[in-house]
Order: C-alpha cells, then sequence, then structure tokens
C-alpha cells in the first residue's frame, strides 16, 4: 500500500512536470510569433514610411481586390462584413488625422455620428446616472 503511494506520487509529479513543460513550451511559442509579428510590423511600418518619403503623397489604403485577407473575409463571413470592413479601412483613410483612429459618439437611433450638442446631453445624462448611484 506504502509503494503504491509513492508511485502515485512519482506519478503526479511526472505528470506535473509535464504540464509546466508544455505550459513553458507554450509560452515561448507565443513569444515567437509574437516577436515574428513585431518585426514584421517594423518592416512594414518602414516601408510604408520610405514609400511616403520618395512619392511625397499622403499614405493611402487602397483596397486590393485580391487581397487573400479580405477575400476570406468576404468567404466565411459574407459579403456585408467585407462591405463594412473596406468602408472602414477608407473612412479610416479620410479621417482628419490621416491613418489613426478616432473616437467618435454615434447616434444609433439615427444612423450618424451624433452632433455636438446629442454628445454633450449623453454625456450629462451618464453624469446624472452616476451621481444618482453614488449617493445610494
Amino acid at each position: 500500500n506504502e509503494r503504491a503511494a509513492e508511485e502515485q506520487k512519482r506519478y503526479d509529479e511526472s505528470v506535473l512536470s509535464l504540464a509546466e513543460e508544455q505550459k513553458v513550451k507554450a509560452k515561448e511559442t507565443l513569444r515567437q510569433k509574437n516577436m515574428e509579428f513585431q518585426k514584421k510590423l517594423d518592416l512594414k511600418q518602414a516601408l510604408e514610411l520610405e514609400i511616403e518619403r520618395l512619392t511625397g503623397a499622403k499614405n493611402e489604403i487602397i483596397i486590393d481586390d485580391n487581397d487573400e485577407r479580405l477575400n476570406r473575409l468576404k468567404h466565411e463571413f459574407g459579403q456585408a462584413a467585407y462591405d463594412l470592413v473596406t468602408a472602414t479601412l477608407m473612412e479610416i483613410n479620410e479621417g482628419p488625422s490621416g491613418r489613426c483612429i478616432t473616437t467618435e459618439l454615434w447616434n444609433y437611433k439615427l444612423g450618424r455620428k451624433a452632433t455636438l450638442n446629442e454628445g454633450i446631453t449623453f454625456a450629462l445624462q451618464k453624469l446624472k446616472i452616476s451621481k444618482g448611484k453614488k449617493q445610494h
């Protein structure tokens, strides 16, 4: 009985050791993939900056109908998702900040960007609600 308990203990330690090894390997794989992605991103950004410098033109997003990722998106999620992503890419390019994404307050009831007045009204309503919750 004592021998079986000792064997079970060694088995449990072995399983825990293997599990820990798998966690370490998984973390290392993720770290490696992250580093590779970061290198690719750095190269892409450097190339974009070089293109912009050479052409002197605004860095524009061009929708490529043969782009593998966009075609996969269209195939997996349909035309509506594809249209939404391409429209968003174009809006990012057309915005006042270039390719930087800016936050907007949206009026969902009317299906458009909220006006300044609507934004202020919304903020004041949220402020009243949060003050009411703190008093209780």
